[in-house]
C-alpha cells in the first residue's frame, strides 16, 4: 500500500475513532425495553420521530455519549452532548438487524426496527405534507477564497458540540493533539474565525473532555468518581471553572448514579448526564437511568425459555407469553426475523401467535417491583446549579429525553411525544410548540428553518437527499438534492451545517455503477431483485406470478430472506448472500470522481461547486473535509489534503465565503 492511502486510511480511521470517542452513542444498559418501545412510537409518528430524541432509550442513535467519566476503569455512567450537523454518519457497509419491539400497555400492534427504510410509496401510514420536487441549480451568490493556516493553528477533525452555540464561532470543539490529525488525544481548541485555532487545555477533574460545556464566563463538567463499584453509592459530580479549566470549583449534586442496583430482577444500572448552561449563569444538569433487567431469571419465572426476543413482548404491564410453554408457531413469521425494508411493518398483537395462544403476565406477578419496571424504561431528574446552590426541579410526568441541535434551543418531550417542553430561564421547563417539518432540524438561518428529511429508503436501496425549509412559520417546502450531481452519478453527504448563506451541504460525487451497466438483477428461491440504477429502489418480483413484492413482507431471517403474505406467513425465500449482493455498493468501488460545495438560501434553489476547482486540486490530493462552521456572515470549510508538511502535519486548506449580496 502506497504512503498516500495510508494516509487517507488514518484520517477516516481517526474521523471514526474521534467521533466514537467524542460522540459514541451509548444505551443505558437495560433500558432495552425502552428502546424498542420507543422505537415503535416514532413508526406510529413519523414527523415528531424524525425529530425526537429520547436520551434514556436511544436505540436509533440520536443521543451521543462520551463514556470517558471514569478514567481508569469501566463506568455504568456516562455523559452526553446532542448531535450537531458537524458529525454526519457515514453510510454502513452492510446491514445489521435491528433489535424486535414489544406491545405497550394498551396492547398497541408490535412491530420490528427497520433495517432499509422503502420508498414512500411502499410505506403505509404518515407521509411528508409535500412530496419533495427537484432542487433547482442556479448561480452561485458566494466569493469563495482560500486561507491555508499554520500547521499549529489548523484543527482536522473537531466536534463543535462542546461548545455552547452549535456551529457558529466564537466557539470551542474538541479535536486532536496540537497541530496534528493522526494523534489520538484530545484537545479543546477555540477560534474567531474557524480559520486559525489556538489550544486550550482544559483539565477536568472528572468527566473526560467529552463531559466539558463552554458557556460565556464559564466551563462547567459533570461525571462521577473513577473507580466505584456499582454496588457501592456513586454520587454525580459538578464542576466550574472560570479559568478555561484550569481550576475547578466542586459539588456533589444530591442524586446517587448507581440508585436501583439491589432491586430484584436488576442486573445493571446506568446513566446519562446532559449539561445546559443558562442565560443567568447557571446551569441545568439532566439525568437520564435505566436498568438492565435480568431475563433468564424472568424467563424461570414465566416457566419459558430465555430468548432474545422475550424483552421485545414486555410492555409496562408485563411480558406476553404463549399459554402453553411447549407451543410451537406454525408458518407464521418467525420472531427472530426483522424487515429488510421499511420503517416497520406492523403485526396486530393478538392472542394467537401462529397457533400459539397468548396471554399477558403482570410484573407483580413475576415478582418484579414497580419502581424496577419503571427504571427499565428510563426515568429523568433535573437538577438546577447557581454558584453553590443546587435545586432540584420537578420533571413533567413522562418526560424521558431530550431533543436539540445546531442553532435550536433544547426541547424536551414526552415518551409518547404528545406533549412538547422547553427550558425556561430559570431552567423550569415550560410548554412549548412541537417541533415541525418532517426531518431533523438542522439549523436556522434568518428567518428559514431548515430539516435533513429521511430518505426514501435506506442504506443501499435508492437514494434521496431532501432537504425541508420554512420561513417565518410559513409552510414547509421539501426539494431532493439527490439530482444535483446529474444521472449516473451518486451523491454522498459529508458534511451538512446551516450558516448565514442557508444551508451548506458537502457531497463527495461517486460514480454510478448500477446504472453504467444497465442495471443489476438476481434471482433465488423462485423470486428476482433488481434495481435499475443507484437512485431508484429495489423490485422484488415473484417469478411464477410476475407481481411485485411488498418490501414490507421482507425480512432477514435465520435461513435467508424471508417473503411472507399479509398474514405474515412465510410464502419464500431468498438466498441471503445473492439479495445482498443487489444492495453492495452502488459506486462499484470506484473513488470518489469530485467533491461538492451545494449552498441554498430557501432549500429550493442551490448553488453548486466543485471544491477542487476552487481549491486547485485534484480530487484525490483531498483526505477529508472535517468541518463546516460560521463566523458572522461567512462560511467556513475545512478541507484536510493528504499531503503533509515539514513537521509532519498534514496540510489543511480553508475556503472562506461570503455571500454577494
Amino acid at each position: 500500500m502506497n504512503d498516500e492511502s495510508s494516509q487517507d486510511l488514518t484520517e477516516q480511521r481517526l474521523a471514526r475513532d474521534l467521533r466514537a470517542a467524542a460522540g459514541g452513542m451509548s444505551i443505558a444498559p437495560g433500558s432495552e425495553v425502552a428502546v424498542v418501545a420507543n422505537g415503535r412510537r416514532r413508526r406510529q409518528r413519523r414527523r415528531q420521530a424524525n425529530a425526537i430524541m429520547l436520551v434514556a432509550a436511544t436505540g436509533i442513535g440520536t443521543a451521543f455519549t462520551i463514556r470517558q467519566l471514569a478514567r481508569n476503569g469501566d463506568s455504568s455512567f456516562a455523559t452526553d452532548t446532542l448531535p450537531t450537523t458537524e458529525s454526519t454518519a457515514p453510510v454502513p457497509d452492510s446491514a445489521v438487524p435491528a433489535p424486535t419491539t414489544p406491545i405497550d400497555s394498551s396492547a398497541a400492534p408490535a412491530t420490528t426496527e427497520a433495517v432499509f427504510q422503502p420508498p414512500a410509496t411502499s410505506v403505509p401510514g404518515p407521509t411528508p405534507p409535500d412530496e419533495p420536487s427537484p432542487a433547482q441549480i442556479v448561480d452561485s451568490n458566494m466569493v469563495w477564497n482560500v486561507v491555508e493556516p499554520d500547521s499549529t493553528e489548523a484543527v482536522a477533525f473537531g466536534d463543535m458540540r462542546t461548545a455552547a452555540n452549535g456551529n457558529s464561532l466564537p466557539g470551542v470543539l474538541l479535536g486532536t493533539a496540537p497541530g496534528r490529525n493522526d494523534d489520538y488525544t484530545p484537545q479543546m481548541w477555540r477560534s474567531n474565525d474557524g480559520v486559525t485555532w489556538t489550544p486550550v487545555n482544559v483539565d477536568p477533574p472528572f468527566g473526560g473532555l467529552g463531559s466539558v460545556r463552554f458557556a460565556s464566563d464559564a466551563v462547567y463538567t459533570v461525571g462521577t468518581a473513577p473507580g466505584v463499584a456499582a454496588n457501592h453509592s456513586n454520587p454525580l459530580l459538578f464542576g466550574t471553572s472560570h479559568d478555561d479549566g484550569a481550576t475547578w470549583d466542586q459539588l456533589e449534586l444530591p442524586v446517587d448514579t448507581n440508585a436501583g442496583h439491589d432491586l430484584p430482577f436488576v442486573v445493571k444500572v446506568s446513566s446519562t448526564a446532559m449539561l445546559y448552561p443558562l442565560d443567568n449563569g447557571g446551569v441545568v444538569v439532566w439525568l437520564y437511568s435505566g436498568a438492565q433487567l435480568d431475563w433468564p431469571a424472568i424467563a424461570d419465572q414465566l416457566g419459558v425459555q430465555a430468548t432474545d426476543t422475550l424483552a421485545a413482548y414486555s410492555s409496562r404491564d408485563g411480558v406476553l407469553v404463549p399459554v402453553d410453554p411447549n407451543c410451537v408457531p406454525s408458518s407464521a413469521r418467525s420472531m427472530s426475523t426483522v424487515p429488510v425494508f421499511g420503517v416497520a411493518t406492523t403485526a396486530p398483537a393478538q392472542s394467537d401467535v401462529g397457533g400459539c395462544e397468548q396471554q399477558l403476565v403482570g410484573w407483580d406477578e413475576i415478582g418484579v417491583p414497580q419502581v424496577a419496571v419503571d427504571l427499565a424504561y428510563g426515568t429523568a431528574r433535573e437538577f438546577r446549579v447557581v454558584g453553590s446552590d443546587v435545586t432540584e426541579l420537578a420533571v413533567p410526568p413522562g418526560v424521558v429525553g431530550g431533543y436539540g441541535g445546531s442553532s435550536q434551543e433544547p426541547l424536551f418531550s414526552t415518551q409518547d411525544g404528545t406533549r412538547w417542553y422547553r427550558l425556561g430561564s430559570d431552567g423550569v421547563l415550560v410548554d412549548a410548540t412541537p417541533p415541525s417539518g418532517d426531518g431533523y432540524p438542522i439549523g436556522t438561518s434568518g428567518e428559514t428553518d431548515f430539516v435533513q428529511a429521511a430518505p426514501d429508503s435506506g442504506i443501499f436501496g435508492g437514494y434521496s437527499n431532501t432537504i425541508g425549509a420554512s420561513t417565518a412559520g410559513g409552510p414547509w417546502a421539501y426539494s431532493d438534492w439527490s439530482g444535483l450531481v446529474g444521472d449516473g452519478r451518486l451523491a454522498y453527504v459529508q458534511m451538512l451545517g446551516v450558516t448565514g448563506a442557508g444551508v451548506v451541504e458537502v457531497m463527495q460525487v461517486m460514480p454510478d455503477a448500477i446504472a453504467a451497466q444497465g442495471g443489476v438483477s438476481v434471482s433465488s428461491g423462485g423470486y428476482t431483485a433488481s434495481r435499475a440504477t443507484a437512485r431508484s429502489p429495489l423490485v422484488i418480483t415473484d417469478d411464477a406470478t410476475g407481481e411485485t413484492v411488498d418490501l414490507t413482507r421482507v425480512w432477514y431471517g435465520p435461513d435467508g430472506v424471508e417473503i411472507t403474505d399479509a398474514d405474515g406467513n412465510k410464502v419464500g425465500t431468498m438466498d441471503g448472500p445473492t439479495f445482498q449482493s443487489v444492495l453492495s455498493d452502488p459506486s462499484g468501488g470506484a473513488g470518489p470522481e469530485d467533491i461538492l460545495v451545494a449552498v441554498s438560501a430557501d432549500g429550493q434553489h442551490v448553488s453548486v461547486e466543485s471544491i477542487t476547482q476552487l481549491l486547485g486540486v485534484d480530487v484525490s490530493d483531498i483526505s477529508s473535509v472535517p468541518r463546516i462552521s460560521t463566523a458572522g456572515n461567512t462560511t467556513v470549510i475545512a478541507v484536510t489534503l493528504k499531503e503533509r508538511n515539514a513537521d509532519g502535519v498534514p496540510r489543511q486548506l480553508v475556503l472562506v465565503g461570503t455571500p454577494k449580496a
